[in-house]
């Protein structure tokens, strides 16, 4: 099982209207939502692609978010495309647009929702399609406004038909391996959701993510400690006294998988990721070990990016700082 994530921004989805292949079609068009503005931290707000196999044929489907969306006249409720693989490639003939106004979604495609503001593919149930969960930070619910909430839609011969609701909130979320049971995991910015998952949407078990006067600004899933459980980077700082004042800034912060799931572990390189606002892993320089790459879009002289390696001993005490003006 694996849960794998593809990001492209809001310009590259533009053209993603197309027919829908099961229920009725919504009236949608794409465009920029310029009353939306950045989102808010911790919340999902950018559009994004994720690559999977929705309907288990062995060719790797595609789902593209357009949270800009508009749905029957409803600006900015959002919705998504899949274009399906075949042998051939992926030629749309075989696709879907997915709003909360098709039939068997929970919820309605209301003005601001912004469904489809995060993409996550996972075989949540173990059955060997991948389902999607996907955000819409935008959801009220009650007299709540902005509440948000995540929504799976589950793989299956047909694709993505059946869906469910999963949960509250307006975090992005990230899959994987977390207490290494061989069942996936679902992590948000407060709450964690541990697999297997039933079709109604509800995990074998939940928890905190960590203190809850620790805001998380961003994370990344992956295996950073090589001990075949999936760990958790986040960038996090306090949240804002009652009574005001300055904000501490945030820093990187990495949460080890163990046999009863995420534990809350050391800072990363913390000299120098003090005021990181997005987070990647990956193997940078083919040592075969996991790596930290984060960016420091506020830092003076235009931002950084920095890369903390991993080693043979856990990951590096101190983060090589790239900016625009570094040689090379």
């Amino acid at each position: 099982m694996s849960s794998r994530r593809f990001h492209r921004s809001a310009a590259a989805v533009a053209a993603a209207v197309v027919v829908a292949v099961t229920g009725a079609t919504p009236a949608v068009s794409y465009g920029e939502d310029a009353s939306a503005g950045a989102p808010a931290a911790g919340a999902a707000g950018a559009a994004g692609s994720v690559r999977a196999d929705f309907d288990g044929d062995g060719y790797p489907d595609v789902a593209i978010g357009a949270p800009g969306g508009t749905v029957n006249g409803r600006s900015g409720a959002g919705y998504f495309t899949v274009v399906y693989g075949m042998a051939d490639g992926p030629k749309g003939v075989k696709r879907q647009v997915i709003s909360q106004d098709r039939y068997g979604i929970p919820g309605t495609a209301e003005t601001g929702d912004r469904f489809g503001s995060d993409l996550t593919a996972a075989d949540l149930d173990g059955d060997g399609f991948t389902d999607l969960v996907v955000g819409s930070p935008g959801e009220d619910l009650g007299s709540v406004r902005d509440a948000g909430r995540h929504t799976v839609l589950w793989g299956s011969v047909g694709g993505l038909i059946a869906a469910s609701v999963i949960g509250d909130g307006r975090s992005e979320t990230r899959a994987g391996d977390f207490d290494g049971d061989g069942h996936l995991d679902l992590a948000t910015a407060d709450r964690m959701r541990y697999g297997p998952f039933g079709r109604g949407g509800a995990a074998a078990r939940t928890g905190p993510l960590g203190d809850p006067d620790v805001r998380i600004y961003a994370m990344e899933a992956g295996d950073v400690d090589g001990d075949g459980r999936t760990d958790l980077v986040v960038s996090s700082g306090a949240r804002a006294a009652a009574g005001g004042g300055a904000v501490p800034p945030p820093h990187l912060r990495l949460f080890r998988g163990t046999g009863k799931g995420l534990v809350e572990g050391p800072f990363i390189a913390y000299p120098d990721t003090v005021s990181a606002d997005s987070v990647a892993l990956g193997d940078v320089n083919g040592d075969g070990r996991q790596d930290v790459v984060f960016g420091r879009s506020t830092a003076a002289g235009g931002g950084l990016v920095g890369v903390v390696r991993g080693t043979a001993t856990g990951l590096a005490s101190r983060a090589t700082l790239i900016g625009q003006n570094t040689a090379g």
